[in-house]
């Protein structure tokens, strides 16, 4: 237990002085007190986080230690212990350097990790006053991810969308597609949004060509905006069209399950 005597004579005591992210050794005053009387430390270091980092490529990350009390703090030790690291350009910390009271320091890292894994790394930083002298060992973190994407399960198609119908008779204003959300567990769920298609029969391109949210399940379209769209034919005339609605399941993988049904629409 460290002990400094103040102006009046009298001893006092301090209690350990807790840093986020780091384990102090050694026993020092709280830093509102060692303000006041004027002491070095504590100290205190942020951020000490890298983050994800890809596998084989280099994060920086620059510390800020910072000395909380009135009277300047000489570094007597300065180290990282951890594997695949190095010491940056500029960092203004530096052995037998002082961080003056209430100052601060940097110290610049680089992490460039070899595996996928979680960072296990210590920055250690000791400061002497007088005859006595306070260490630190602050837990550096990060992650190692691997650059790769993982392949996702192809094997099976998504379920398809089942109960596919049109809702409307053939000379409706408009038709109300609906369908349900896939049954079954043997396959993949889809994912995100279904895309819906509507295409006039024998005919290539997209009347409709729409993504609908999974939870909407349900489309509807008007026989203005069909008719527009619809290339008339000799067979048409007096006759009806026939439309093609498409409805795709997608998983993961970007496999596609169709789901199909006809909307057939009178000419008058």
């Amino acid at each position: 237990m460290r002990t400094v005597g103040g102006a009046s004579g009298l001893a006092r005591r301090y209690t350990t002085y807790a840093v986020a992210g780091a384990l102090l050794v050694g026993t020092v005053a709280t830093a509102s007190t060692a303000m006041a009387i004027g002491i070095a430390g504590p100290l205190s270091f942020t951020p000490t986080d890298f983050g994800s980092v890809k596998v084989g490529s280099t994060n920086p990350l620059t510390v800020t230690v910072t000395n909380h009390g009135g009277n300047p703090a000489l570094i007597s030790r300065l180290a990282v212990d951890g594997v695949s690291f190095a010491t940056g350009d500029a960092g203004t910390c530096a052995l037998g350097a002082n961080i003056a009271g209430s100052g601060t320091c940097t110290v610049k890292l680089e992490w460039t990790p070899a595996a996928v894994g979680p960072l296990e790394a210590e920055l250690r930083m000791g400061y002497s006053e007088g005859a006595g002298s306070t260490n630190y060992a602050v837990g550096l973190t990060g992650t190692a991810v691997s650059d790769e994407v993982p392949v996702p399960n192809v094997s099976n198609k998504p379920n398809k969308p089942r109960d596919e119908r049109v809702v409307g008779g053939p000379k409706a204003a408009s038709y109300m597609i609906k369908w349900k959300t896939p049954a079954g567990t043997s396959q993949e769920r889809p994912v995100g949004a279904y895309r819906l298609t509507v295409q006039q029969q024998r005919r290539s391109k997209f009347i409709v060509d729409k993504r609908v949210d999974s939870g909407t399940l349900q489309y509807k379209i008007t026989r203005k905006q069909l008719l527009k769209a619809t290339l008339k034919s000799r067979g048409d005339v007096g006759g009806r069209i026939v439309y093609i609605v498409k409805v795709r399941a997608v998983n993961t993988a970007g496999t596609s399950a169709v789901s199909q049904a006809r909307l057939v629409m009178a000419l008058r």
